[in-house]
């Protein structure tokens, strides 16, 4: 999946191509082509989703990203007070 530096500096933003670069070693190419298949997976079905103008699947999907990791987050800081309520007791 890497990107040849000349394609980079000559027709992929310039000003971008350190930070690809940068990307690029930074992340497993499998697990990336894996993101990338499951994202336009989820995208393709969110887009049958309405919702108000202006508001696309990608954004839906952000969302949605954001609230399950909230309320993972919170699940696990609650079971945290529980374990710390067990062990006072």
């Amino acid at each position: 999946m890497a990107l040849k530096k000349t394609y980079l500096s000559k027709k992929f933003f310039p000003k971008w191509k350190d930070t690809v670069l940068d990307i690029e070693d930074n992340i497993d190419e499998q697990i990336f082509y894996d993101f990338e298949v499951s994202y336009d997976t989820l995208i393709k079905a969110l887009s049958n989703i309405s919702v108000e103008k202006g508001i696309t699947a990608h954004n839906l999907l952000m969302d949605y990203l954001t609230f399950i990791k909230d309320v993972r987050r919170d699940e696990q800081l609650e079971e945290i007070k529980e374990s710390k309520r067990g062990i006072r007791n």
